[in-house]
């Protein structure tokens, strides 16, 4: 499976600040104003009538580069209608284009639009551990029943932190999803994003963090 749209995860919220943290992803000289970058933000809300005048801007050639390039800010603010009609964009893109999603919350965005574009997670984010990191990868391989307490224990203590490890948990499942594409892993994504909605709503923590685990060591 082969990824032309990205979802950036971070808490930077300007355009230069975006710009900057983006300069590796696009080779492109001044982003802000190239004719082949196209950004999209809009307050309160991203309607429908943006986003197809968008799909259309896309089919068309680009002007100086290889490729063209739209950047969506705060892509939490998409309607659910906005975001539908991404999805077949995202399943059929225009040659040679790329589309990047910028949010701070990934569960905002529908779990279908999610499993169709590769996720990062920029250094704005808070970083995780190595020991982290290591039982993330646990979870996406091995992870059994008997690793569900210790883990919720291990996260339930902080809500920042099962926050930081859920996104890491989104990735690792993206990766497995491009690898072995499946309707199992499909699943145990929607499932993260969900348990990630949950714990935005304030909804206790080891709770959230024992129902997703549960989940997952079933699925192995």
């Amino acid at each position: 499976m082969q990824y032309h749209s990205r979802i950036l995860i971070t808490s930077t919220k300007t355009k230069p600040e975006i710009q900057q943290a983006l300069a590796k992803l696009i080779p492109f000289k001044n982003i802000l104003q190239h004719p082949d970058v196209t950004w999209i933000e809009e307050t309160p809300s991203i309607g429908i009538a943006t986003i197809r005048s968008l799909i259309g801007e896309l089919q068309q050639s680009p002007f100086q580069e290889q490729y063209k390039v739209a950047i969506i800010v705060k892509a939490e603010t998409l309607t659910a209608e906005s975001q539908h009609a991404l999805l077949k964009t995202l399943e059929e893109p225009p040659e040679n284009t790329q589309l990047i999603l910028v949010t701070s919350t990934l569960e905002s965005l529908l779990p279908t639009i999610v499993s169709r574009c590769q996720t990062q997670t920029l250094s704005a984010m808070k970083k995780i551990d190595q020991e982290v990191s290591e039982n993330i990868r646990n979870v996406v391989k091995h992870f059994s029943q008997k690793d569900v307490f210790t883990l919720s224990e291990e996260l339930g203590k902080g809500r920042e932190e099962a926050v930081v490890f859920m996104h890491q948990l989104c990735q690792e499942l993206q990766k497995k999803l491009a690898l072995t594409p499946s309707q199992e892993t499909i699943k145990d994504l929607q499932q993260t994003i969900f348990a990630l909605r949950r714990l935005h709503a304030n909804c206790h923590t080891k709770l959230t963090l024992e129902s997703l685990f549960f989940h997952l060591s079933t699925c192995k």
